[in-house]
């Protein structure tokens, strides 16, 4: 699970490399709204139903809210763009 995730945020970078200014920014944008809704994803549907212990629970349910902090940031930018 974890090393998909890392391969498909590789993968991503593709379109980054060749992209120059204001395409750039788009392709980037672009990307992490689809990192972060896969990551949000596989928090909430396989990792935090695994977590047996409350620490672990309360880590991934602040990493949660964290990355759905960053979606909203990431929203706001894509609206300026």
């Amino acid at each position: 699970m974890t090393l998909t995730l890392k391969n498909e945020a590789g993968a991503g970078d593709k379109p980054l490399e060749a992209a120059k200014g204001t395409d750039f920014d788009k392709e980037y944008v672009k990307a992490q709204a689809k990192m972060h809704a896969e990551v949000a994803t596989t928090l909430q549907s396989q990792l935090m139903p695994a977590a047996t212990s409350d620490a672990v629970r309360s880590a991934l349910s602040e990493t949660l809210s964290t990355v759905q902090e960053h979606q909203r940031t990431r929203e706001d930018l894509a609206g300026r763009l």
